[in-house]
């Protein structure tokens, strides 16, 4: 993505290696920090489960922890 220096040089092979959240939220919080300063996004979209999984609860309690600890450090961003 830090090739990227306007929409039309935007290509899904570009964008793949770096499209995914993973990890702590440290890590979470750094990519989106990366995703911030290199391509300016006006929203993010957070799929935490699918049809096969992860479990719901799972799922719930991804939600909480984005809630809790992604959500309040990047709203102001």
């Amino acid at each position: 993505v830090a090739d990227i220096e306007s929409a039309d040089d935007m290509t899904l092979d570009m964008v793949l290696p770096d499209r995914f959240l993973c990890g702590s939220p440290e890590t979470w919080l750094d990519t989106i920090d990366t995703w911030r300063t290199t391509i300016q996004p006006d929203e993010i979209l957070v799929r935490l489960r699918y049809y096969y999984g992860p479990s719901l609860q799972n799922a719930l309690n991804a939600m909480d922890l984005v809630g809790r600890e992604i959500i309040p450090a990047v709203k102001d961003w």
